[in-house]
């Protein structure tokens, strides 16, 4: 009988992606349980991949931010945010080598799989298919950072796709993914 959100909010790893949700008014739509109200709409259902604490703190040292509230209070925070939800139910047997699925705010997002785990974007899913009534919750290593069409350069099996610094001191972060062996 869990949703996505209570998944969310009983786990100790992730209070600052709880406090977001909350923040940004996503918790009544994760809270939405399509089936038993099937009278009225509810979104869903969802996947959801949970950056933990650990992982929010990084990107924000990693991307120049002050702490943790300077990363919240970036205009680029909801976009980030509404990222790491898609409005499909998928198992982590159901996300496929390059995969593409659509977040709730409209980005596409890839899924990748290799010897190493299942991926999203840059980050790697660490704990898999923690099931909800209204969908699934995959815990993720890293904030999924939205792209811009600033780049992307491929040549064989490489791929590099360019991101401004989120902190908006005009760096760029690049993030890439490349088979070593065919280079």
């Amino acid at each position: 009988e869990a949703t996505v959100y209570q998944i969310v909010v009983d786990s100790p790893d992730h209070t600052l992606f709880e406090q977001e949700i909350n923040a940004n008014l996503l918790n009544d739509d994760l809270i939405g349980q399509p089936v038993i109200n099937d009278n009225e709409y509810a979104p869903g259902h969802f996947t959801v991949f949970a950056p933990t604490d650990a992982a929010i703190f990084a990107f924000a040292e990693e991307n120049g931010f002050d702490d943790v509230n300077d990363l919240f209070d970036s205009p680029y925070w909801d976009e980030i945010l509404r990222r790491h939800i898609v409005e499909i139910p998928l198992t982590s047997d159901q996300l496929d080598n390059n995969g593409l699925l659509v977040s709730y705010g409209g980005d596409a997002i890839y899924t990748f799989v290799n010897d190493d785990g299942i991926f999203v974007e840059n980050a790697q899913l660490t704990t898999l298919d923690l099931e909800a009534y209204n969908g699934v919750v995959h815990v993720i290593d890293a904030v999924l950072l939205p792209p811009t069409a600033n780049a992307v350069i491929e040549a064989d099996q490489l791929a590099v796709m360019v991101y401004p610094n989120p902190a908006g001191e005009g760096e760029l972060n690049i993030r890439g993914n490349w088979n070593a062996g065919a280079l």
